[in-house]
């Protein structure tokens, strides 16, 4: 029978690829980290391990079983979870993933409402853009939510997918710029207009490209930034025009620097709650959902929020 302990300690070397990290991590010396890993390979006939002077690197097989080790231990992770839920002696933390448009403008009100209706329960953010970079957060177990947008995001096997706003994506120019008293706009207008985007994988910079390419024409991209923020301040100092979601658009107008325009045919972009399927929901999980519901259907986004799937969780 497989001895967990020696998986531990392969997989905590392999993560490493150091055996001296490895010592480290599980609080046991480099010599031992080496013993076990040769009582395990030579238990199975298997060499998981290229020794190269004081380096070891993973061979093919180290590789495979790399990868089912890291699904034991996240799974050893959700029983651990389980139980102490069960014992009552979970440590009342969420960890929620936000695309960086939500940062800002949606989670600060939402978070102020959970804590003060759940005090004791800690929050931890993680930053990213509304594709991979919370994806993978997911995938790892590093988030238990994410807040994002983009609808190409419902093609991801292994999450489940709750709707739970939708934004019109504006036009964003300086007061004075020529289309600035426009209503709307064609993307023919924008053909020779120099434009601040945001980075690959931003769901807002993805829907505008596919209108783009939708109606045949190249985008000016003058300026890639991560940060909103200094997407916005690129346009107000009139470097190029850009893109934004309606809820940032309407707070960034009320200080007269920017004026918002609709693009014709309207642009809408989806925003969802994500996590991964079949996951085990504490109490505080739970709590979590009830306040978000509550959160959206105090707002104007209320009607597209999917109340009867989230419901299931709660």
């Amino acid at each position: 029978m497989l001895n967990l302990n020696l998986l531990r300690i392969f997989y905590a070397a392999a993560k490493k690829q150091n055996f001296s990290a490895a010592a480290k991590e599980l609080v046991i010396t480099q010599p031992t980290v080496s013993a076990q890993i040769k009582a395990l390979e030579k238990q199975y006939g298997v060499i998981l391990f290229k020794r190269i002077g004081k380096k070891v690197e993973l061979t093919d097989s180290g590789r495979r079983l790399l990868g089912y080790a890291k699904r034991v231990f996240d799974l050893a992770t959700e029983i651990e979870e389980l139980l102490n839920d069960i014992c009552k002696r979970e440590e009342c933390i969420i960890r929620l993933g936000i695309g960086k448009s939500y940062g800002k403008y949606f989670i600060s009100p939402l978070l102020s409402q959970f804590q003060k209706k759940i005090p004791k329960v800690k929050i931890i953010l993680k930053e990213g853009n509304s594709s991979e970079g919370i994806y993978k957060y997911i995938l790892r177990y590093e988030i238990d939510f994410g807040l994002l947008g983009g609808i190409n995001f419902i093609k991801k096997r292994g999450l489940e997918l709750i709707k739970i706003d939708n934004q019109e994506v504006l036009l964003m120019v300086w007061p004075h710029h020529r289309l600035a008293n426009r209503k709307s706009v064609c993307f023919s207008d924008l053909e020779d207009e120099p434009i601040v985007l945001r980075e690959k994988g931003s769901a807002v910079r993805e829907l505008i490209l596919a209108r783009f390419e939708q109606e045949k024409i190249k985008p000016n991209i003058v300026i890639e930034t991560e940060n909103v923020s200094t997407l916005i301040e690129l346009i107000k100092k009139e470097e190029g025009i850009g893109f934004l979601s309606k809820f940032i658009a309407e707070e960034e107008m009320k200080d007269g620097t920017l004026k918002a325009i609709s693009l014709s045919g309207k642009t809408y972009l989806g925003g969802y709650l994500a996590f991964l399927k079949n996951s085990y929901f504490s109490q505080t999980k739970k709590a979590f959902l009830k306040v978000l519901v509550e959160y959206i259907s105090q707002g104007p986004y209320a009607n597209f929020l999917d109340l009867k799937t989230i419901s299931r969780f709660m």
